[in-house]
């Protein structure tokens, strides 16, 4: 007969299996949405086609909104505040350094932000980035990272950015919303925007616009 204790261990074990599916959901429909966005973005409004991809990304958002009724139904208690509405001015173009694991979502991230004419340069994990970014210190304007990577993750290039390289703008993005959420509400954090997966190109505008507009 299980224990109460057993129990909870059984619940603790559900809620981090759970958290870790959304989490790859997550990733997945950001490049899904973001493959979507281009379409309706580039065809004509009255084609077949833009239809097609409207109906994509519709599928797409009902998904987002079953994994968020799932992570309320769990342990999970993180809330993040929407991203803002559309800027009323684009960011001005970057140099930005993109860290992801997953190659598909970074070649979509990278494809979101040089459609709005940013320079981008990728890296698939901490480590590679650190030593682009102390080749050249002066070379990014904006460090856009992952969080939950394997081996070297966004909290450990964090750590080292905030050490050595502490006015270089950080943007975290993950499907893992905890993470984003402990992140958001450490003190220490004041010069990082936090992003949460699926993202779309106005999702990175805003983020990029609000880290322009900070105090150097």
């Amino acid at each position: 007969m299980d224990t109460p204790e057993s129990e909870l261990e059984k619940m603790a074990a559900l809620g981090r299996v759970t958290r870790a599916l959304i989490h790859d959901f997550n990733n997945s429909l950001a490049s899904i949405m973001g493959h979507a966005d281009f379409l309706i973005a580039d065809l004509p409004p009255q084609s077949e086609q833009h239809l097609f991809a409207e109906n994509i990304r519709k599928a797409a958002l009902q998904l987002q909104d079953s994994l968020n009724q799932i992570k309320n139904f769990s342990a999970d208690s993180s809330h993040l505040p929407p991203v803002p509405p559309v800027p009323p001015v684009s960011p001005i173009p970057q140099s930005i350094l993109l860290v992801e694991d997953r190659e598909m979502v970074l070649k979509t991230i990278k494809t979101m932000l040089e459609r709005e004419h940013h320079r981008v340069e990728t890296a698939n994990d901490g480590f590679a980035a650190l030593d682009m970014i102390r080749e050249n210190p002066r070379k990014y304007d904006i460090l856009i990272t992952d969080y939950s990577m394997p081996e070297w993750n966004g909290k450990n290039l964090l750590d080292e950015i905030r050490q050595d390289f502490k006015n270089l703008p950080v943007i975290i993005m993950s499907g893992d919303l905890q993470s984003l959420d402990d992140l958001r509400n450490d003190p220490s954090n004041q010069n990082i925007f936090v992003l949460p997966k699926p993202i779309t190109p106005h999702d990175l505008s805003v983020a990029i616009l609000s880290m322009q507009r900070r105090p150097k």
